[in-house]
């Protein structure tokens, strides 16, 4: 791990003096994680405890029209001694001509607004091997036109190249599937990974109203799990279209929030969604702290097995009838401290999915946070089955440039 350490401080030296251009901006953060596991493992050798380093390197160049973003991430952990994880997540060239913008390069898309599932998020990969919320994206090549209206926009996207999912693997813990074959992969698709993706997205924001309207024709980001030759389970990744709507009503003090898919390419057509509020209660008894109070229904029409769906022509559901509940503090401090807690709560079979999500900064240029999921009653007929004893809490500190 030393060693690791010191190849990414050196990596963080070199592009500090190589890339930086006169009037650029630069940022970045050094991170070092404590994860501990509250039991043994299930799979692999990983044992209980896992360190890792993490880090990134940002650089925004602008002239009068265009500008240039580049970012870079990097990790290594003591589980696979590897940087299997570091990836190039930005380097996007934009171009402003009245209103219309014009982006060329790799680059990250978020799209949705409910907290605990990003349905209409598409564009880009996610990379399960960092985190396992879903949040974490890997940079996606495209070619990206928006028209800017006076209250709406419509953005359209031609994507070549296509990557796969990144899943915790080898000795690493959090896995879903320990035996998947994550090099034997498999696509839909004559083109494979080079298939040229399209996706279409019309936003407006009406008073109070932010609404979007999302279109995405090409390879699915989700993967199915078929058997391969060798009787083992291999990511099968088919050709999808897939028909968004996000929105968001602010009302005061509440935040009405929903997102909602409709699906075809993977077995039948299936719908999905993700509805519900977060209501802030703000200077609580007197304090300086706000309490927003969440709560979200997820429905997915999908069934819920796994390894019989893994066999069959379906794929299965993440969330296929659950409810999240939650609670955000924001502390409103000179550290910016605030604290997350989120629940999610099977209707059928009552197995829980817990998180705690704590960040505050101190110094000038130092964050610490911590991190907590928990798995109880996970059935073996559910796709968290291999998460069963993977509960953990996670420390960082973090330096940030």
């Amino acid at each position: 791990m030393l060693k690791s350490l010191l190849k990414l401080s050196g990596i963080y030296l070199l592009l500090s003096v190589a890339l930086p251009l006169s009037a650029a901006e630069s940022s970045g953060f050094l991170k070092l994680n404590l994860r501990y596991f509250a039991e043994s493992e299930e799979f692999g050798g990983a044992g209980q405890s896992v360190v890792s380093i993490e880090g990134k390197y940002a650089l925004y160049q602008e002239w009068k029209d265009d500008s240039i973003y580049f970012e870079a991430y990097l990790r290594s952990d003591t589980a696979n001694h590897d940087w299997k994880s570091s990836d190039i997540r930005e380097l996007v060239w934009t171009h402003v001509d009245g209103d219309v913008e014009y982006q060329l390069g790799i680059g990250k898309v978020f799209w949705g607004v409910t907290e605990s599932q990003h349905l209409v998020d598409i564009i880009n990969q996610t990379d399960l091997s960092v985190s396992i919320d879903g949040e974490t994206k890997l940079g996606q090549p495209m070619i990206k036109a928006t028209y800017a209206g006076d209250w709406w926009q419509l953005e359209g996207y031609l994507l070549p190249g296509f990557r796969k999912r990144r899943f915790s693997e080898g000795e690493q813990r959090l896995q879903f599937f320990p035996d998947v074959d994550y090099d034997d992969v498999l696509y839909e698709s004559a083109s494979r990974h080079r298939h040229t993706d399209v996706a279409l997205r019309w936003s407006a924001t009406l008073d109070a109203l932010d609404l979007g309207v999302s279109y995405f024709s090409g390879t699915s980001r989700e993967p199915r799990f078929v058997l391969n030759r060798s009787h083992g389970l291999s990511p099968f990744y088919e050709q999808i279209e897939q028909l968004g709507v996000d929105a968001q009503l602010t009302l005061d003090a509440w935040l009405l929030k929903l997102e909602a898919i409709s699906r075809s390419g993977q077995g039948e057509r299936f719908t999905a969604l993700a509805a519900g509020f977060e209501y802030t209660y703000y200077q609580v008894m007197g304090s300086e702290v706000d309490v927003g109070v969440l709560a979200e229904y997820l429905y997915d029409s999908r069934p819920v097995e796994t390894s019989a769906a893994f066999r069959e022509e379906s794929n299965p559901a993440v969330f296929p009838s659950n409810t999240f509940w939650g609670a955000r503090f924001t502390f409103n401090d000179v550290a910016t401290s605030d604290l997350l807690i989120g629940l999610i709560v099977d209707g059928e079979n009552k197995a829980v999915q817990g998180a705690i999500e704590y960040q505050r900064r101190f110094y000038d240029n130092y964050k610490f946070e911590f991190e907590m999921r928990y798995f109880d009653q996970i059935e073996k007929d559910t796709l968290f089955y291999g998460l069963r004893k993977d509960s953990y809490w996670q420390m960082s500190v973090s330096r940030h440039f």
